[in-house]
């Protein structure tokens, strides 16, 4: 088991306004430009994701010995010569928790979506993942972080573990009675919080500038309550993991407070550590700032922009376009929403574990209640909005996440459920056959109409499902089945689970963004497994 008190007292050092990360290939500027902006890869990720053949000293060299100006065909005869393919020390790995037919998914009543769940469960041995040998042996020639165990990675080009997918992953896992997968998962998150001090976007050194969605607790608190209602693992068990990770958590939480929160109104904010092209979008970064009088800013918001996970949207936009991103003068609804819930989870767990600490996290919990209401409600809107910190408006667009205060119960005390259910309600979400759109925004951005996302499904859905309110209830069971309907139609016609969908049509994949719709697709799975045994046994 992991030495998690061990861990928590590692030495952390904290970039701001520096590179993604200190490696002389992966984030320098010295090869990522030529490279990436010759487009010797369609996706600038493929290229950060190939390992080196050599160690990057003799790489260098052989990319200097080109010259100052290099062709297109010579840096893509180099790259063939010095680095083998993306995803080569990526191997297959199969969960020896996995099980045929797990006994929570026999329990589904409706026979086609038992059926449906069964064969989602065996995706997870398409998704399951372990790094090659030599990445822990040679780590200079790999962009992969250090992590213990093998994971489940989304999907697609995605062949990493990422932060916030992990959630809804562990979720799917879960209800597939794989807890000694989780655990291990687990166990990669809270060493990344004791190597680094958060847990990064993703498994890989140019992720190592930013964070994600700040999860880990939920994670947690969901392995520990799975456990302890009959795991594989005692409830003594349990509780010791959890009471050993709370170090960690407490780090991770720390980190988010001292880095990402505004003195002034005391909620937090993204912001990534980076002012440079972020490596796996380089060319794209490079291009959208060309015009821009202040490419470091730009450079930063695009990456900060990463860290909200919602990349990229016009939630984000000060203006109507990519160009005019000011994420990191956003106060989000989203993640005040979630800090507030691992105050609340923080507070149980450092109850439970007897360490004195809960009563800290119980006032900080009740500060970032109040906080929300007074600069995020919206009382005549009947709904939270983002706040704009440069002049001190909200964003009266819709978005889901303006709904999350639901999911954490930020809410009580301030507004009645029934308001809040009562205002999506009025929306009319019901009348989207793919599910509830990322906004009502055409930005040609992937979190903007028409894509669904699986988050923010599960986020609106889950916080009506908890709402105490009957017609909230009520609402969840609809826009669930609506989800699930749409699906199940897109597995039907094409046996594939996307990591988005189409809103105005019923099984269709979304699109935009930056590369192509990937499927999996990891978190889907988790979300329609998670949805599934809410509502359905």
């Amino acid at each position: 088991m992991l030495a998690l008190a061990v861990l928590a007292c590692a030495c952390l050092q904290f970039a701001s306004a520096q590179p993604a990360c200190r490696t002389s290939v992966f984030c320098d500027d010295t090869l990522l430009r030529p490279v990436q902006l010759a487009h010797v890869f369609n996706d600038s990720k493929t290229f950060v994701d190939c390992p080196l053949k050599v160690d990057p000293a003799e790489a260098l060299a052989a990319l200097t010995a080109l010259g100052a100006q290099p062709t297109r065909s010579q840096l893509a005869q180099f790259v063939a010569t010095y680095f083998d393919d993306a995803g080569s020390d990526v191997l297959p790995w199969t969960p020896d928790d996995w099980l045929v037919a797990p006994p929570l998914l026999q329990g589904i009543k409706d026979d086609a979506y038992r059926g449906w769940a069964n064969a989602l469960n065996a995706l997870w041995l398409q998704l399951g993942k372990q790094v090659a040998a030599e990445v822990r042996e040679q780590p200079e020639r790999h962009s992969f972080v250090s992590f213990p165990n093998p994971f489940i990675a989304p999907g697609g080009r995605f062949r990493e573990f990422y932060y916030w997918d992990t959630y809804w992953i562990i979720k799917g896992l879960l209800a597939s009675g794989m807890s000694q997968t989780v655990f291990g998962m687990l166990e990669n998150l809270l060493t990344m919080i004791a190597q680094h001090g958060s847990v990064p976007n993703g498994g890989r050194v140019y992720y190592l500038d930013r964070s994600q969605p700040p999860l880990l607790a939920q994670m947690v608190w969901d392995y520990y309550q799975y456990q302890s209602g009959g795991g594989a693992r005692s409830k003594n068990d349990a509780l010791q993991f959890a009471c050993g990770a709370l170090p960690l958590l407490d780090l991770e939480y720390r980190y988010w407070i001292q880095k990402h929160t505004s003195p002034e109104h005391g909620l937090a904010h993204y912001m990534a550590h980076t002012d440079q092209p972020r490596p796996e979008g380089y060319a794209n970064d490079v291009e959208t700032a060309e015009n821009s009088p202040n490419q470091p800013y730009l450079y930063k918001q695009f990456a900060t922009a990463a860290e909200t996970g919602w990349d990229f949207s016009s939630r984000w936009f000060a203006a109507d376009t990519l160009s005019t991103l000011q994420t990191s003068d956003v106060v989000p609804v989203d993640l005040n929403s979630i800090l507030f819930a691992n105050e609340v989870t923080l507070g149980q767990l450092h109850e439970q574990c007897g360490t004195g600490d809960s009563s800290f996290y119980t006032a900080a919990a009740a500060r970032r209640a109040s906080q929300m209401h007074e600069l995020l409600w919206n009382d005549e809107q009947g709904m939270w909005f983002d706040f704009i910190a440069t002049n001190g408006t909200q964003n009266k667009n819709f978005y889901p996440s303006n709904f999350l205060p639901l999911w954490a119960g930020a809410y009580k005390g301030y507004v009645a459920a029934e308001i809040v259910v009562g205002t999506l309600q009025r929306l009319q979400l019901t009348q989207y056959p793919g599910g509830i759109p990322s906004s009502l925004v055409n930005a040609a951005q992937q979190w903007d109409f028409p894509n669904v996302w699986p988050p923010s499904e599960w986020f609106v859905v889950e916080g009506l499902r908890t709402s105490g309110s009957d017609a909230g209830l009520a609402l969840a069971k609809e826009l669930s089945d609506i989800w699930l309907h749409s699906n199940y139609a897109g597995w039907n016609s094409t046996g594939v689970m996307y990591e988005k969908y189409d809103c105005t049509t019923c099984g269709a994949p979304g699109g935009g963004g930056e590369y192509d719709v990937q499927a999996g697709f990891g978190w889907t799975n988790g979300v329609v497994l998670d949805m599934l045994l809410k509502f359905y046994v």
